[in-house]
């Protein structure tokens, strides 16, 4: 993912900053789920 350092400091704060590359990533595949889904007739596998 190329994420390599944390901006903020603290447990809660990290955990708080780690979600945003982790929801990139989830959209990403949404995102391939959906385009393999519409080639499929609208159906995902």
């Amino acid at each position: 993912m190329g994420f390599r350092r944390f901006i903020f400091r603290g447990v809660t704060k990290v955990r708080e900053e780690w979600d945003l590359p982790c929801a990139a990533l989830n959209l990403r595949r949404l995102r391939a789920l959906g385009v393999a889904a519409a080639s499929h007739g609208g159906r995902a596998r």
